[in-house]
């Protein structure tokens, strides 16, 4: 990258003073300082100390701090410098929230780069694009943003999550990504690269989730990869509690000690673990230390981490940190306001538009559904000092008296039905008993999957089920995943049953008060409450659509109920109640814009047909003056899609599959026709594409220049993201098959033509090679597009390309990892042994695998390497060159133990020569980590390898 940060020599002193002070300390004082929770070392100097300040956008679970768009909103800007000011902001709000309270940890834990490979996954909202190229692009930037751009000194130092293959939180701690080299390679790792050799992040959090069969924080090839990119030391952090995963429920060692020796060895530095409690975690290492499991070293060498990642911030030299206090200004809350409202205005993506937007200026406008007065935050959030909804932003421009709302939330009162009473609300409680029935209605909220929030009407607080499991009325927000949202059971004879969430209990009325409770175990021991709607939230979306010159229909998602960290979603549609509403609202009045607030994607149906379709992440705290500056026209379109918008569940690979390339995940990989593609953006003008021209080729690597000629043919202004795909030849049997290269900005006024200028790096048209277990460039002829989007390249070029497909790296002798299959069916990869190499065996009963371009000229045997744990399988080996095809034959794999490994061999025919494919043929629980070709003894012996490690 042209801006990367350099490593510097200062750097070094960073890690000598750390080196120094490590030599100062004493086994226990080193030990104490490898948890989150770090206490005081007054004898050298060194303060109480904790990593981790959540910050993805913004200073999260710190008190009041600008909230930014969630970083999939950020993405949608396509805006490298507009993130890096972003970050810069945050940043600034870290260091004033250190200076007050030190325990505010200068160690940020963001940005989040997984790439976005299924839109149901629970955490969607945290990370930037499906591409991983984008994504490091962007994560660059706000992670440049919060580092700043000193070169000796960091205002924070960032820590990138989560390593690696991390997208489903279902069974997240006990799931195991199978990930073969070339998914991980061309995919899973590019995001991470990017921000770890442009030198601005000095961590990583390692992933819940298990890789190839072994913990992630357990993996020391991948944590060594990471590291190598890196132009200064790295501290790996480990994710809450997922050391006590290790010898928990994932059962990887079996006892605390053991667990933490093998993840010291393998190179994670700092334990958040066991919450607050950091003796139990340092007593656990000192058991590791003093019963011989790890060396001393290997403490010295993680101290060393944690103490340079200290020292980058100024902590042992703050008279030289150019960040502390008084030598830098504080933050301005006021300019990051401004900065908060841009970056929604500029991330607001329009997906479709007949012509009705930009609005006018109505003289009656209907906000309805129930994102129209509400700014929702997530669990990454800070605490907004105040908030604009959309409704309070169309009051502001529009005056008070133009302007109807109507939630859409049906009002209903509950009488169980053994009371002769409804319940009511008694202070923040709600109690069976007499009084005024209008102060009896409950608004009901549904947000799909049968989940509801609940507030009386009138309020805007909801109610919340605490510890003590009595419904209270007074929450001002949903606050936490569980605790405001409540199921509804309806039981045949058509009463109704009401399940908290947060507590797992019934509700029913407790004690003489008949105060409303979580307070059953079973459906059985709840209320039965008849129901009854006094106020229907179609009808009054109806009749305020019908009086409005034009109808803002805002829906999405509560993005602490249904899907989020812990929960993945079960489909793509809009939850029928909430789709209900926009079908009602457009039956009254077809002058409808479908505003969409959500932190993820949606399959639309019929709604796609709208006169105007408009996404937003949750913007935080200018949600609504962002939204509707791009409504109204006082800003541009600018935003554009990062990720595919499918319009079905059934265009969806499995969520539980990481090998994006087997299930045509992404648009890399995808064939699926999108309701909206990848890059998709509109403007309010129109911009014809006139000519492509491309340079020179410059060879097997370098810069090939690309220029495209734009004309502005509307009437409107417009920043037009141009866009540079590459598409595969169509024999290419590997890796991506469109992927985006470049992208730029070319603003345009009415009537103005002007160029774009792109560069494509050719060495980015390899793909990892299985066979060559290196990147290769394949032969043929590829087609560069340019456009507004992945799904509307308006011209192209072919690239004859000479390629250097012939290197497959197979040669006599050579060993073939398993794992580098070119094809596969029924594969799941396992680990090799506990602490090193990966295997295959069949995620069922049987997988099937070929390695193309074996050599086997000179050789008379084929060697596996193969194992069966705990029961027999069996084994069968075939070639094939051209139209000839041999069979080598089946065999019985005896039984095993765990990581035993038996090496079999197989002679070969007199006529096999030349490179052939080897197909196999496995049965479970049969494992093949490698085959080899060999020289035939006279004599065969089976041999028997482990590491029970």
């Amino acid at each position: 990258m042209t801006d990367r940060l350099l490593p510097d020599p200062t750097d070094a002193v960073h890690q000598d003073r750390a080196r120094r002070l490590c030599a100062e300390l004493t086994l226990e004082e080193k030990l104490s300082l490898l948890h989150q929770f770090s206490p005081a070392v007054d004898r050298v100097g060194l303060a109480p100390f904790r990593t981790g300040t959540e910050a993805a956008h913004g200073v999260a679970w710190e008190g009041e701090g600008t909230v930014f768009p969630q970083p999939v909103g950020l993405a949608a800007t396509w805006d490298a410098d507009l993130l890096e000011r972003i970050g810069e902001a945050v940043g600034n709000e870290v260091r004033d929230k250190h200076d007050a309270d030190p325990w505010v940890s200068l160690n940020v834990w963001a940005p989040v780069v997984n790439p976005l490979r299924h839109p149901l996954w629970g955490r969607n909202e945290e990370g930037f694009s499906e591409d991983p190229v984008l994504t490091g692009e962007l994560a660059t930037a706000y992670a440049r943003g919060l580092r700043g751009r000193d070169a000796t000194f960091w205002r924070t130092v960032p820590t990138l999550k989560h390593y690696l293959a991390y997208n489903m939180e279902t069974d997240r701690s006990s799931y195991s990504a199978s990930v073969p080299p070339r998914t991980l390679h061309d995919y899973e790792l590019r995001a991470y690269r990017g921000p770890i050799e442009a030198g601005v992040i000095g961590g990583i959090m390692p992933s819940y989730n298990l890789i190839n069969g072994r913990p992630t924080h357990l993996d020391t090839d991948l944590l060594d990869l990471a590291r190598s990119w890196s132009p200064w030391p790295l501290c790996f952090f480990s994710d809450a509690f997922a050391p006590a995963n290790v010898f928990g429920n994932q059962a990887f060692y079996p006892d605390p000690a053991t667990a933490y020796a093998a993840m010291l060895e393998a190179g994670i530095d700092s334990f958040t673990d066991q919450d607050r409690d950091s003796a139990t975690v340092v007593g656990w290492l000192r058991d590791a230390v003093t019963s011989g499991l790890v060396s001393e070293d290997l403490v010295d060498r993680a101290v060393e981490r944690v103490l340079t990642v200290r020292a980058r911030t100024g902590e042992l030299d703050t008279a030289a940190d150019p960040f502390g206090p008084g030598r830098r200004t504080p933050a301005d809350l006021v300019a990051h306001g401004r900065l908060a409202r841009l970056a929604v205005a500029r991330s607001v993506v329009v997906l479709g538009n007949d012509g009705i937007l930009p609005l006018r200026t109505p003289t009656r406008v209907a906000v309805v559904g129930p994102l129209a007065e509400e700014v929702f935050l997530d669990w990454y959030s800070g605490e907004a000092r105040e908030t604009v909804s959309l409704a309070d932003a169309v009051r502001e421009r529009y005056g008070a008296e133009a302007v109807t709302v109507a939630d859409g939330a049906d009002h209903v009162v509950l009488r169980a039905v053994d009371a002769a009473h409804h319940v009511r609300p008694v202070g923040n409680r709600m109690v069976e008993g007499p009084g005024p029935f209008e102060e009896c209605a409950i608004a009901v909220q549904d947000w799909g999957q049968g989940i509801v929030t609940l507030r009386n009407a009138g309020s805007r607080e909801v109610w919340t089920c605490p510890e003590d499991r009595i419904v209270r009325t007074d929450a001002p927000r949903v606050s936490n995943y569980w605790d405001q949202s409540f199921l509804l059971h309806r039981h045949p004879d058509g009463t109704w049953s009401i399940f908290s969430r947060g507590r797992k209990m019934w509700l029913r009325r407790r004690g003489t008060s008949g105060t409303l409770a979580a307070a059953g175990e079973t459906l059985d021991d709840a209320d039965r409450f008849v129901m009854t709607t006094v106020r229907s939230g179609a009808e009054q979306v109806r009749a305020a659509a019908a009086g409005a010159d034009v109808v803002v229909v805002a829906l999405g998602n509560q993005p602490l109920t249904g899907a989020h960290e812990t929960a993945d979603r079960t489909t793509l549609a809009l939850p029928p109640a909430m789709g209900e509403l926009a079908r009602v609202a457009r039956a009254a009045n077809p002058r409808c814009v479908l505003t969409l607030v959500s932190s993820f994607p949606y399959a639309l149906g019929d709604l796609a047909d709208l006169p105007a379709v408009v996404w937003s992440s949750h913007g935080g705290q200018e949600l609504g003056h962002g939204l509707l500056d791009v409504l109204a026209g006082d800003e541009e379109p600018y935003g554009h899609l990062t990720q595919t918008w499918y319009a079905d569940d059934a265009d969806l690979p499995p969520l539980d599959v990481a090998d994006v390339e087997a299930v045509g995940a992404t648009y890399w990989y995808g064939d699926a026709v999108p309701q909206y593609p990848f890059g998709h953006g509109l403007s309010y003008t129109t911009v014809a594409y006139h000519r492509l021209e491309v340079g020179a080729w410059p060879g097997t690597t370098g810069a090939l220049p690309v220029r495209v000629e734009l004309e502005n043919t509307g009437e409107r202004p417009v920043d037009e993201l141009v866009q540079l795909y590459v598409q595969a030849p169509a024999d290419k049997g590997y890796g991506p098959r469109l992927r985006l290269h470049a992208h730029t900005r070319v603003a345009l006024a009415p009537g103005q033509r002007g160029h774009a200028d792109l560069v494509l790096d050719v060495a980015e048209l390899a793909s990892w090679h299985a066979g060559a277990g290196a990147p290769v460039t394949h032969p043929g002829t590829y087609v560069l597009g340019v456009g507004p989007s992945s799904g509307d390249l308006r011209l192209r070029e072919h690239l004859v390309v000479a390629g250097d497909d012939g290197l497959t790296g197979r040669r006599p002798g050579a060993p073939v990892d398993a794992t580098t299959f070119d094809a596969a069916r029924g594969v799941r990869i396992v680990e090799r042994t506990r602490t090193a190499g990966q295997a295959v065996t069949p995620e069922r009963t049987t997988a099937h695998l070929t390695y193309e371009g074996v050599e086997l000229t000179g050789a008379g045997a084929l060697t596996a390497l193969v194992s069966s744990p705990g029961a027999a399988g069996r084994l069968t080996l075939a070639l094939r060159q051209g139209d000839r095809r041999w069979t080598l034959g089946s065999r019985a794999v005896a039984a095993t133990g765990t990581y035993a490994w038996e090496e079999v061999a197989w002679p070969l025919p007199g006529d096999v020569t030349g490179a052939c494919a080897v197909e196999v043929t496995l049965t479970a629980p049969t494992q093949l980590a490698e085959l080899r070709t060999a020289t035939p003894p006279t004599e065969y012996d089976a041999t028997t390898r482990s590491d029970a490690r």
